[in-house]
């Protein structure tokens, strides 16, 4: 039916709309359907088709645009496009891995809510481990992997395993893609890091990452106390 083929075609292009890895999935998945679609619906003359052909028009420039954009990560995923599980493309597990790593994200964000910190923690790891192989070939896992990592981290904390709880905040503090994050995502980083630091005896390093904290946020209340309690104030 045309009618359905061009609510399906516009809830897509909503989804992609300021969403790039929305828009990433959808290229790889749709652009074969698109091509079928042009060839059974779109011609001139009719006003519904010539709507449709105008979303599709759109659709076409916005994965032209992203596949240019993500080219790396498109190579990467060319190169290892042999047949995985079920049969399904590089492609194909790419989105399932996503997918996955976001329910995990949010079941990790209800564990950690609850105190179920070992859950919470296994939820974040097997996370990160979905994501991992596409890290270092696109930024548009970057929010999905500090989000990861930071909430690790807290669990860690709370579990104190405090080595593995710097692993993750030092690794976060060294990557120059959280600075591109919101502000808050550096904040909130850098005061984990702080306490982590007290709670093993750092206090040198645990200064030096307050007085970055004392210039991003000097009224904080979480700030200033740990200042306080290491004579700072």
């Amino acid at each position: 039916d045309k009618m359905l083929v061009e609510q399906v075609f516009t809830a897509l292009a909503a989804i992609c709309l300021g969403d790039d890895l929305n828009a990433l999935q959808a290229s790889t998945q749709f652009k074969p359907l698109m091509e079928k679609t042009k060839s059974v619906y779109c011609h001139e003359g009719d006003d519904h088709e010539s709507s449709l052909d105008q979303k599709l028009e759109y659709l076409e420039k916005l994965f032209i645009t992203i596949d240019k954009e993500q080219s790396d990560l498109l190579s990467y995923l060319e190169k290892n496009n042999t047949k995985h599980e079920h049969g399904k493309s590089s492609y194909e597990i790419f989105t399932q891995n996503v997918n996955e790593a976001e329910v995990n994200i949010r079941s990790g964000y209800t564990s950690l809510q609850a105190g179920k910190y070992e859950q919470a923690e296994d939820q974040y790891s097997l996370s990160l481990k979905l994501i991992t192989p596409y890290i270092d070939h696109t930024k548009l896992l970057d929010p999905l992997m500090i989000e990861t990592r930071t909430k690790r981290g807290q669990c860690n904390y709370e579990m104190d395993k405090v080595e593995n709880c710097l692993m993750d905040t030092m690794y976060l503090l060294e990557q120059e893609r959280l600075g591109e994050s919101a502000p808050m995502v550096s904040v909130n980083v850098l005061k984990l890091h702080s306490k982590v630091l007290m709670k093993v005896g750092r206090s040198d390093e645990a200064k030096e990452t307050l007085g970055k904290l004392a210039i991003l946020c000097p009224e904080d209340e979480e700030v200033v106390q740990m200042m306080q309690d290491l004579g700072l104030k």
